[in-house]
């Protein structure tokens, strides 16, 4: 702000939105002077801050913060905390990157950057990445969205969550060679339940997405249908095969009848004798 002497500063504040006032918050365990953290809100009252740079003293030099530390601050106990993300790959540090809250509070969404702090700014690697939050410890991985709607490497943009898009505006248009001379005037959406780069909102929209446990009643339901529908059918077999024998066994006796008619004991003789007097 004008000083010769770079200062950052780890010092925290409070904004009233019903007295609209400040007030500073006295925090243990704050990590060190910092900028250029994402901050992500979860529902829980936490703040996650990711990647930045930070500063041991004023006016030295400053260093990009790993990915894989996390720093947390507790809104609730007024608290600082340190956490360990775990990932199977080489995360590139970075500042003007975008970090966002999935709609399932799961996950989230961390996109571009770069690793050059001022203006030779040039692509960081991965790209896009998620971070795993529902349990600890937090578990990165790679995204590799399909679609042809996607934009170039980007830093210093901005991201939204919106309905389960993502919305990217703006923005610094990084490469790997040169330093960043063009900027982002196009809009972007990432439709995250099926990780595509869409040209159209479409609102209400649900395709890709999976509930475990109602796949597990389905899966449920659908065993007792096929159970009851295969019970069914072979008493219907049953039945059919039953009626056929009952069918044959009525026409056996009746061809029976028609070949010795006088198979009950009395022949026609016998009654014509009877009949006639003595």
């Amino acid at each position: 702000m004008g000083s010769p002497t770079l200062q950052l500063y780890n010092d925290l504040y409070q904004f009233d939105t019903i007295l609209l006032s400040w007030n500073q918050i006295t925090a243990p365990n704050a990590p060190s002077p910092r900028s250029h953290s994402t901050a992500t809100l979860l529902p829980n009252g936490n703040i996650i801050y990711i990647g930045g740079v930070s500063q041991d003293t004023a006016g030295s030099q400053t260093n990009l913060i790993i990915m894989t530390e996390i720093q947390i601050f507790d809104t609730n106990s007024l608290s600082w905390s340190t956490h360990t993300a775990s990932s199977s790959f080489q995360i590139q540090p970075r500042v003007g990157h975008t970090s966002v809250l999935t709609s399932d509070n799961n996950s989230i969404i961390i996109m571009g950057g770069t690793s050059s702090y001022q203006l030779s700014q040039t692509t960081v690697y991965p790209n896009l990445l998620k971070l795993d939050i529902s349990s600890e410890p937090y578990q990165y991985s790679e995204l590799k969205p399909s679609g042809i709607n996607s934009p170039p490497p980007l830093s210093y943009h901005s991201a939204n969550i919106y309905s389960d898009y993502m919305i990217i505006a703006f923005g610094n248009i990084t490469n790997d060679v040169t330093y960043s001379n063009e900027t982002n005037a196009k809009v972007f959406l990432l439709y995250i339940p099926c990780l595509t780069w869409e040209s159209t909102f479409i609102p209400g929209r649900s395709d890709c997405k999976s509930n475990p446990k109602s796949n597990q009643k389905d899966n449920s339901n659908l065993k007792i249908i096929i159970g009851c529908s295969i019970a069914f059918g072979a008493v219907f077999i049953a039945g059919i095969i039953l009626c056929i024998i009952f069918r044959r066994n009525i026409l056996e006796c009746c061809r029976n009848c028609r070949r010795n008619p006088g198979s009950s004991g009395t022949t026609d003789k016998d009654v014509q004798n009877q009949e006639q007097p003595t």
